[in-house]
């Protein structure tokens, strides 16, 4: 869409391709040109059925629509907004360790929602989006803007699969940016709509945490009733389903193994899949340095985090750092991060700061450090040179981004059926 819509504005095949480093411009005209003036997208092809259908006033024109909006006084960021029962990590094992004399028939349970971004109905997760908005109190311009915005996200969201267009008419896709934002708002009112109020949560559930889709529940009563309740919410929604799983004395949630003592307290272990293969990023991969040898580090820190008997925790280091020296680590770097994570008794969460420095980013290469040597051995010349330019002040920070693979090359999304066959 993106490239016709350039087309259409004045740009030429070969600038299109340039842009979007296609080697040849039969990659544009046979994959990418689409007729974006014709309301029925007359690009040779029908939309194909099954509940795939076109937009009866046309796809939007993204440059046309902006246009017509006032964003004045509307930089400020919304996610306060995004309310509801969400956890994150941290949080949540700092509630779990403050859980003290679980009744012994209590139950451990999780949930989950089945395919909950491509099972959230338009017209049920725009009501639910407003409603909760509403009720914060935003600001009714914000509001309708946001709504307009996400109307547009949702219902012009139109992809390729195997030379086909398609309009996805259910859901958002997995990889927008608004969708985390989007599920939690959705999730919130279910929540508040059908759990909390009903009768036989408020007898029998002593906690509820959900992040996202994933829920985690203490449940005090019989199997009945328990069922009885996920009986009720998995009915609550067309569409919108869920999978249970209980046990009495511990429990999956995420990446943590919740364990129920028999004092009634709950302990956290390192949750991994049986599945679970070692896929560590290898030490001798293209990757920066400093990228490498900080995930020793990261890893550390989140097993003393999650692990909450000392013993234990010691244990499962051990093991992580079995599994990087099978990734040929430098025994030396794990002993001083595995050292540094068990000796640290809380983690603490680093504040985001601004950078003022001037980014210099470009693709990563294994020789870039000389360029990088380059720059700040005569970057005090241009600081001289221009002293009245605060920016020039300090050197800039050297950010890398991921060069294009091998993947990248082979798996084409928009590459033909039959050239595949």
């Amino acid at each position: 869409m993106a490239t016709s819509w350039a087309e259409k504005g004045g740009a030429t095949a070969d600038q299109i391709c340039r842009a979007a480093s296609w080697s040849s411009l039969s990659t544009f005209s046979k994959h990418y040109k689409l007729d974006v003036v014709s309301p029925q997208l007359a690009f040779g092809r029908k939309f194909p059925p099954s509940g795939k259908q076109h937009s009866t006033h046309g796809p939007v024109s993204p440059n046309d629509w902006l246009r017509e909006k006032d964003f004045t006084g509307y930089g400020a960021h919304t996610a306060k907004y995004c309310v509801g029962s969400v956890i994150y990590l941290r949080d949540f094992l700092n509630k779990i360790h403050n859980i003290k004399n679980i009744p012994p028939d209590s139950t451990l349970c999780t949930l989950d929602v089945n395919s909950l971004y491509t099972s959230i109905e338009h017209d049920r997760g725009i009501e639910a989006v407003t409603l909760t908005l509403r009720e914060a109190n935003m600001d009714s311009n914000l509001l309708d803007l946001c709504i307009d915005l996400l109307n547009l996200v949702l219902r012009e969201n139109f992809f390729m699969f195997e030379d086909d267009f398609f309009l996805q008419t259910c859901g958002t896709a997995m990889g927008s940016n608004v969708a985390p934002a989007y599920a939690n708002l959705y999730m919130d009112h279910f929540e508040r709509t059908y759990v909390y109020p009903n009768s036989i949560f408020q007898q029998h559930a002593l906690t509820w945490y959900r992040y996202i889709d994933d829920i985690f529940c203490i449940w005090k009563g019989d199997q009945t009733s328990l069922q009885g309740f996920f009986n009720t919410i998995n009915e609550a929604r067309p569409g919108l389903t869920f999978t249970l799983v209980q046990h009495n004395e511990e429990i999956a949630f995420l990446d943590t193994k919740i364990l129920k003592d028999t004092s009634g307290n709950l302990n956290t272990d390192l949750f991994v899949k049986p599945t679970d293969c070692n896929s560590l990023l290898l030490y001798n991969s293209c990757h920066p340095r400093p990228t490498r040898d900080s995930l020793p580090r990261s890893q550390f820190k989140r097993v003393a985090r999650i692990v909450s008997n000392s013993v234990t925790r010691n244990t499962r280091v051990q093991e992580m750092a079995d599994k990087f020296k099978a990734r040929n680590y430098p025994t030396r770097l794990l002993d001083l991060e595995s050292s540094k994570a068990l000796s640290t008794t809380e983690v603490t969460v680093p504040t985001m700061a601004k950078n003022p420095r001037l980014p210099f980013v470009h693709n990563h290469h294994p020789t870039m450090h000389r360029i990088h040597n380059l720059i700040r051995c005569h970057w005090p010349l241009l600081s001289k040179a221009y002293p009245h330019i605060p920016i020039f002040k300090d050197p800039p920070l050297m950010s890398m981004r991921r060069p294009q693979n091998l993947r990248d090359r082979v798996a084409n999304s928009g590459s033909s059926a039959k050239k595949r066959n």
